[in-house]
């Protein structure tokens, strides 16, 4: 229930201060002066690190599942999906596992990229 309310109406709500404060309330670490624009879904937020000065552009996807670390002054552009989870093709269960995505500092990744 929670990631709805935060995917469907506070990610999209217009009040920059108020995306950011839920943010942080469902555990998510962010930096100072980061800014996460609107339409962006996030899952499982209380493994998400954004560092200083980053911006998340507009509508993207990120997947805290397996930890992403966002350094400081990363700028990804709108529409950007960053994913840590996949399944086990080999596997007869097509298990799902998850692997970490590390972003340095002073990083720019283009629009609709997606990083898996």
């Amino acid at each position: 229930m929670d990631a709805f309310i935060l995917n469907t109406i506070i990610m999209n709500f217009p009040c920059h201060a108020l995306r950011l404060f839920a943010c942080r309330y469902f555990g998510m670490q962010i930096g100072n002066n980061s800014t996460i624009l609107r339409g962006t879904q996030v899952r499982k937020p209380q493994q998400i690190i954004i560092g200083n000065h980053t911006i998340i552009g507009w509508n993207c996807r990120i997947d805290g599942r397996g930890g992403l670390y966002i350094g400081s002054n990363v700028n990804i552009s709108s529409y950007c999906i960053l994913e840590t989870g996949s399944h086990d093709i080999r596997s007869s269960y097509f298990e799902a596992n998850f692997k970490p995505i590390h972003i340095e500092d002073r990083v720019w990744i283009g629009t609709r990229a997606i990083i898996l």
